[in-house]
Formats: C-alpha cells, sequence, structure tokens
C-alpha cells in the first residue's frame, strides 16, 4: 500500500512538471502559499482525473 501511494504522488508530481507553465499562469499573482496549496492540489487531484479520461477513452475505443 505504501508503495502505491509513493508511486501514485511520484505520477502526481512528474504530471505537474510537464504541466508546469500551464499551472503556472493560473496562480501568477499570487503568494507563496497558495502557490504551493495549489500545486500539491494538482499532484493529488490532477493523477485521478487523467487516468479516469485516459480509461474513459480507452473503453469508448474499444466498446466500437
Amino acid at each position: 500500500m505504501l508503495t502505491a501511494i509513493i508511486v501514485y504522488l511520484i505520477v502526481g508530481a512528474i504530471t505537474v512538471l510537464l504541466l508546469r507553465n500551464i499551472l503556472a499562469d493560473v496562480v501568477k499573482n499570487e503568494n507563496l502559499s497558495t502557490k504551493v496549496i495549489y500545486y500539491i492540489a494538482m499532484i493529488v487531484i490532477a493523477l485521478p482525473v487523467y487516468t479516469y479520461n485516459f480509461a474513459k477513452g480507452f473503453y469508448r475505443e474499444f466498446k466500437k
């Protein structure tokens, strides 16, 4: 279980790093604490959203 959580956070962090420019525009004029909270939220929330959309697209393609 601990390994799954660590892998989950690593993949989320890589996703945020790849989308760094897009995410930085959202919090451009905010203070540091807001930026840190935003990036942590994106690491935790972004991965399930991307996984869900990938699985949904995968399912739709094979349903046809």
